[in-house]
């Protein structure tokens, strides 16, 4: 009789099936989340966009607010921050902050350059500079 057995037995099947059984709830639930996970994160777009406009706000002056829409010089040309269709752009350009926004519109309050938008039902007001 040879030293070395051919071919396998139950038992290496059996413990095969046993690791198959533990490892496929595993990966399924896996797949699940990243099927499930949203990779776009609205909270953190808005914050990024409001860095950005704050610091493009740094460099205006003049800055008055009509029916909603931020009027100011900008390194010496006449801008609008506006918002229109879903979204807060400067003109002239086409340099845009927020997206997908139901409405959106600028205010002045104790010195204060508030940005209030809604998306989603959820209304947020944020400080954008100071008069």
């Amino acid at each position: 009789m040879s030293k070395y057995k051919r071919g396998s037995t139950s038992i290496e099947y059996l413990i095969g099936l046993i690791i198959v059984a533990v490892l496929v709830p595993i990966v399924y639930t896996s797949l699940r989340l990243l099927i499930d996970h949203n990779y776009f994160n609205d909270d953190a777009q808005d914050e990024i966009a409001l860095y950005q406009l704050r610091k493009a706000m740094l460099f205006m002056e003049n800055i008055n607010v009509e029916d909603g829409i931020l009027y100011a010089n900008y390194r010496g040309e006449q801008i609008e921050l506006i918002t229109s269709n879903h979204h807060l752009y400067m003109t002239p350009g086409t340099l845009i902050y927020f997206t997908d926004l139901d409405e959106g519109y600028f205010v002045i309050e104790n010195g204060k350059v508030y940005y209030e938008y809604k998306r989603e039902d959820v209304v947020r007001k944020r400080v954008v500079a100071h008069e």
